[in-house]
């Protein structure tokens, strides 16, 4: 069944039909947000946005990059919506939006901002939750390559951990079957053709068994695009305890795919090491980028080590605030006191115009840190180096303004009206 929630964020996000599409595009997860941000302050969910006259409910809308007809039109897809849910939930595809409890939290905590509003999927949603290793690489193989795959996934079988892959002909291909033939488990994140593929001989009776789910951001019935390829991409990395690259070309998506990871320390990067090195170069070159040539035999426990957190470098609360300055396009009003004001004001009411405005930027930068997901007062602390004065009074200022929900036994918190 799917939630009414579920489905405004279908309207305002999905592609649904070449037609309508065309004239006017769904929102970008950037734009998205910005309706979030708006729908928060005014108290409202997005399943309010189906209710009675819009256009009544969207009177405070202050259009910035989106308008307020284009909000207008993309709801107004409600039949081809409709058509479209019949026709996947015949197919078995399941749909989740980022609110709700099955939505991946290593995808919640390590993209904050960029989180993909809308997934779907076809098989047991249970297997999100299992541990799962990455494997990655090139479309084009040799049987060296395949029965390198092989050995890597029974290794991975024997320690009780599934694969995690894209589903594309070649590395990926053979790394889910292997480990499916061995009554292992996958979960597969395509960047296309879901519906396709879970009907697809190779898959569907494991999808039956339980054993495998396939996972997407992109309409269910979407076409190949390098763009979706290399936001799936990404997915593959966050969803797994470590990655590991089979083959890699010095260009194309595997390349692309953990130069990304390097880049942004998101998971342990494997490289496997081919008998010719000249033969395979983007394995050597990944090494020297900061990848790490696979044992033959692994343990693991020796595989996955804890990455540098995204969240762990955030810094000090001011620094950020500091840096923000320099930014043309911010989202929280720019916390400086004006010549003007200081002549017109006193200083107890600059220090108290200065203490709200460093205020909205704390909830700004919590927002994007703590996407959807509890937190406690430690960790906004670790995040931003914040004293703990500071943090009780904009803690609970936070929750007298019904910003921030505060719960007990252990106290926590948690965004209000997070999609």
């Amino acid at each position: 069944m799917i939630s009414e929630r579920t489905k405004a964020i279908l309207l305002l996000t999905s592609y649904l039909s070449k037609d309508l599409d065309k004239d006017t595009k769904p929102l970008t997860i950037t734009e998205w947000n910005e309706v979030v941000r708006w729908l928060r302050n005014e108290k409202l969910a997005p399943e309010d946005l189906l209710r009675g006259d819009v256009e009544s409910v969207l009177s405070s809308w202050v259009e910035h990059k989106v308008s307020k007809q284009r909000i207008v039109d993309l709801l107004d897809r409600k039949m081809a919506l409709a058509l479209k849910l019949e026709k996947w939930t015949k197919a078995g595809i399941w749909i989740i939006n980022r609110g709700d409890a099955e939505y991946p939290e290593s995808i919640k905590n390590t993209l904050k901002d960029k989180i993909p509003p809308i997934l779907f999927g076809i098989g047991n949603k249970d297997l999100l939750s299992k541990n799962y290793i990455g494997i990655v690489g090139s479309r084009n193989i040799a049987d060296e390559d395949i029965q390198t795959t092989k050995t890597i996934v029974s290794q991975l079988n024997e320690q009780g951990y599934g694969v995690i892959s894209g589903g594309a002909r070649g590395i990926d291909e053979h790394s889910m079957t292997g480990i499916l033939q061995l009554n292992g488990y996958v979960l597969g994140v395509l960047a296309d053709s879901l519906m396709k593929k879970s009907s697809d001989n190779i898959y569907r009776k494991y999808i039956i068994d339980n054993k495998l789910v396939l996972l997407s951001p992109y309409n269910p019935e979407a076409g190949f695009n390098v763009g979706n390829a290399m936001g799936r991409n990404k997915l593959i990395y966050i969803l797994s305890k470590a990655t590991i690259v089979v083959k890699s070309e010095t260009k194309g998506g595997t390349w692309e795919g953990a130069n990304e990871n390097l880049k942004n320390k998101w998971v342990p990067l494997w490289i496997s090491e081919p008998a010719d090195l000249k033969t395979v170069k983007g394995n050597s070159e990944l090494v020297k980028k900061g990848g790490r040539w696979l044992p033959k035999k692994f343990n693991i426990s020796t595989i996955i080590q804890a990455p540098t957190s995204s969240r762990d470098n955030q810094g000090s609360l001011f620094s950020s605030y500091e840096n923000s300055k320099n930014q043309t396009h911010h989202q929280v009003n720019e916390p400086s006191i004006s010549l003007e004001m200081r002549k017109k004001n006193n200083l107890s009411n600059q220090k108290e115009n200065q203490n709200e405005l460093f205020f909205n930027f704390f909830i700004d930068q919590i927002s994007k840190v703590f996407v959807d997901e509890e937190f406690q007062k430690d960790d906004i602390s670790k995040a931003f180096d914040l004293n703990s004065k500071q943090l009780d009074e904009w803690l609970k200022l936070a929750v007298e303004r019904e910003l921030v929900v505060k719960k007990l036994k252990p106290v926590r918190y948690r965004l209000k009206n997070q999609f």
